[in-house]
């Protein structure tokens, strides 16, 4: 999904565009004197303020969507501190500087910038939901193509007919978009929102950027509401529909780019397509589907293991699972507003560890079997980085030998408790020579048959550093 967002950034250049005019701010005072000035700035003015980010290109988009509501949360301080510059530049007839910061300050305040990022958080809280599913390695794959699918169908409502949404957004976290747009419209003033609470619990599996408090100057407070005192208000150009028009336009197209990449990038197969037919819902029990949806399923393994399950055998556990999933869910959705996926790699993990009679096996390994093909966007990341190391320079391996060094680093243990497999191993052939073998000391740099080279070398190199003779560290007893 990382990779989809990625492509739409090259397909769509002006989000990326738009998204640098605060990134570049923010970075500009993310650390040293900059940032102590930024603080104290927001601290004489009274803002509620959050930590400047900076644009992360190899970040999950949730960090992506943190940082733009630490932008719009501290636009004012911002568009303030650079103002306060920009005299100093005028006074000092320093006309390059004050050229640059007359630059940065008319994008900081230029409505068409503004509505972007608000815009593009609307869509972030949608595609970040979808994300934030699949980097969980615990969750199972029908309940992140089931998120994936409603996700996509969110979006695709938004392309058609773009509506700025009259809630607030959860991880967005800036206030509600229909209120920002009328405020700036009506005022010609932007005014950020304060929330309540700051939430951070909610962070990428990959992301240990600003762990400590995200809030600089946060108050107990219970306003919801824009507040001048608390956020700040600076003024924005060419606010009006004309601007707006153009931006929903421009975010329609976005989206069905985005989309477009999505389905081209990440397709279901028709193993997975009947997998979510079978097992990503609760049944009535007709014996009859349940039986087509389990052959459906087996139908589209490879054919060395549908030929292994028979639809008869695993007809008993499914109709057992789907019974106990009804039960659980059942106990569980006292409201009404939880979904039967929501939970369900709990619930199956509780049906498992009940004394399974024998008749079920078949089924429980059919699901196993499915439920294995796929892969966590934050795996995926993991074994990204993997081969980045093992396919590094000065390293010439063929495919093969590449598959087993990648099989092997993911899945063996500590070295130091694999003396048990290494001995199997060296059973295993007895023929096979690990142990470099010969005789000729003028091939051997370290002139020892039983030294390698990079051991001598090490020897050699602290002899030299050394602050005594060598004797000195002979023991007496010799």
């Amino acid at each position: 999904m990382q990779l989809v967002f990625g492509d739409l950034l090259k397909k769509v250049p002006w989000i990326l565009k738009n998204i640098k005019v605060y990134f570049s701010a923010m970075q500009s005072m993310h650390c040293g004197k900059a940032q102590t000035k930024f603080i104290e700035k927001a601290a004489e003015l009274g803002h509620t303020v959050l930590t400047n980010k900076k644009f992360q290109q190899t970040r999950f988009v949730r960090s992506l969507q943190r940082g733009n509501t630490a932008a719009l949360r501290n636009l004012p301080t911002m568009v303030s501190v650079i103002a306060e510059e920009y005299k100093e530049a005028v006074l000092e007839r320093n006309a390059t500087k004050a050229k640059e910061l007359g630059k940065t300050l008319k994008g900081l305040r230029d409505a068409e910038v503004l509505f972007s990022s608000i815009g593009i958080g609307q869509l972030l809280e949608h595609y970040c939901e979808a994300s934030l599913e699949v980097q969980y390695a615990s969750h199972l794959p029908i309940q992140s193509w089931d998120r994936i699918d409603k996700t996509k169908e969110k979006l695709k409502q938004l392309g058609d007919q773009w509506t700025w949404s009259n809630s607030n957004l959860k991880m967005a976290n800036f206030g509600i978009p229909d209120n920002l747009i009328s405020s700036i419209l009506l005022n010609g003033e932007y005014t950020p929102v304060v929330p309540g609470s700051i939430s951070k619990n909610d962070q990428d599996c990959n992301d240990s950027e600003d762990k400590n408090d995200d809030s600089v100057f946060y108050e107990e407070t219970v306003e919801t509401q824009q507040n001048p005192k608390l956020g700040g208000t600076m003024p924005v150009e060419n606010a009006n529909d004309a601007t707006l028009r153009k931006v929903v336009e421009k975010l329609q197209l976005a989206i069905k780019e985005l989309l477009k990449i999505w389905d081209l990038r990440q397709y279901k197969t028709s193993l997975q397509k009947a997998t979510m037919e079978a097992f990503g819902k609760i049944h009535d029990s007709n014996i009859n589907e349940m039986i087509e949806l389990l052959q459906s399923v087996i139908s589209n393994l490879p054919t060395n293991q549908s030929d292994s399950f028979d639809i008869q055998s695993c007809y008993p556990g499914f109709l057992s699972w789907n019974e106990f999933w009804k039960q659980s869910y059942s106990r569980e959705n006292v409201d009404g507003k939880l979904e039967a996926l929501a939970n369900v790699h709990k619930y199956y993990e509780n049906w498992i560890k009940k004394s399974q009679p024998e008749e079920n096996m078949p089924f429980q390994e059919l699901w196993e079997v499915v439920m294995i093909r796929v892969g966590s966007e934050a795996m995926c990341e993991t074994v990204g980085s993997i081969m980045v190391q093992h396919g590094a320079k000065n390293r010439i391996l063929q495919p093969e030998n590449f598959n087993t060094e990648m099989v092997l680093r993911f899945n063996l243990g500590p070295l130091h408790h694999s003396d048990g497999l290494i001995a199997e191993i060296l059973a295993f052939d007895a023929t096979k020579i690990y142990v470099r073998k010969g005789n000729r000391l003028d091939k051997i740099t370290s002139q020892d048959v039983n030294k390698s080279s990079a051991i001598a070398t090490f020897e050699k190199s602290d002899k030299k550093k050394s602050r005594f003779p060598e004797e000195f560290w002979n023991s007496s007893s010799k």
